[in-house]
């Protein structure tokens, strides 16, 4: 068995390479691919380089650190038993984008910035995100008796949210975004998308319906 000092310096490690990564991806390279065609540059950065940075090394680590997870590798991506809150939180997705839509636009209307192209990376960027921020942090915080469904285990779910939040900071401060999202409470909206997928995975204990919600939440916010 683990111990924590352990769990927590492969934690600390790993968060540091990751952060450090990812910011210099974001911050120093992705200006420099500004040239390239929108479909190229889903392509490079938003599937390419991503798979290399997020993905592929939390798969790795999934791998080697089995049995330190509370879900263990076989378990992460079967099929839920239930898909019934899948559809619920869905249709509730749904319904919030649609009136937030109707209330700040007058009427309903497709994004005029949405391309077919932005499939792409809707299609990948549940898979991404939710191994690395559930199936492997979220999991590795987690102990077995965190899925007793009478308490909720609000310390890893906050650390995960606030890590969540916290990989936003790059994109936001290329863009220049980051301090109206902050001033405004955007990042408000992140913390919340963090929880939901964070307690369907506990409920289900499975990675499907996080990247499934995940996914769906981008596909309509992009197109709506």
């Amino acid at each position: 068995m683990p111990t924590e000092q352990s769990k927590r310096r492969v934690l600390v490690l790993y968060l540091i390479l990751f952060f450090a990564a990812w910011t210099a991806c974001d911050l120093l390279l992705a200006p420099r691919l500004a040239g390239l065609s929108r479909t190229a540059l889903i392509l490079v950065r938003d599937v390419g380089l991503k798979a290399l940075i997020w993905l592929f090394p939390a798969l790795l680590l999934i791998r080697r650190y089995d049995g330190w997870l509370a879900v263990p590798r076989r378990d992460l991506f079967r099929a839920p038993r239930s898909w019934r809150l899948c559809w619920e939180i869905l249709l509730f997705f749904a319904l919030c984008l649609i009136l937030g839509s109707l209330i700040r636009n007058r009427g309903l209307s497709l994004s005029p910035s949405f391309i077919p192209a932005d499939l792409i990376w809707i299609l990948f960027v549940g898979l991404m995100e939710e191994t690395v921020f559930r199936g492997w942090l979220l999991n590795l915080l987690l102990e077995p008796g965190d899925f007793d469904r009478d308490k909720l285990p609000w310390k890893p779910v906050a650390i995960t949210s606030v890590l969540f939040l916290l990989i936003h900071f790059p994109l936001w401060c290329r863009t220049g975004a980051l301090a109206a999202n902050l001033a405004g409470g955007a990042f408000l909206s992140i913390l919340v998308l963090s929880l939901v997928f964070s307690l369907t995975f506990l409920r289900s204990r499975s990675l499907i319906i996080p990247i499934v919600l995940h996914s769906a939440w981008d596909l309509l916010v992009t197109v709506l």
